[in-house]
């Protein structure tokens, strides 16, 4: 069952039906972090890559970025992407 999000008014989404261990599908895939925190990707043309989202452990999405936002600012999108990764 592929993953699904859901949007809360007012609120950061929350995706169902990912699985809590590291997993990977036909175009999508999980990395489980030994915080509890999730990394999501899916892919467009590739198994993942062009939309990274950062779960806790309830499945909340924290933080989302596309591939776009990449080839703006490297440097600057990878550092947020661990640290909110790494729950700072």
């Amino acid at each position: 069952m592929n993953p699904v999000f859901h949007e809360n008014e007012g609120e950061r989404g929350r995706w169902h039906n990912v699985p809590t261990t590291t997993t990977v599908g036909e175009s999508w895939l999980v990395l489980a972090l030994d915080n509890g925190m999730r990394i999501l990707s899916f892919g467009d043309g590739h198994q993942a890559g062009a939309q990274v989202h950062v779960l806790d452990p309830e499945g909340n999405e924290v933080q989302m970025w596309d591939c776009a936002e990449w080839g703006d600012d490297p440097e600057l999108v990878m550092g947020a992407f661990l640290r909110v990764a790494g729950g700072v």
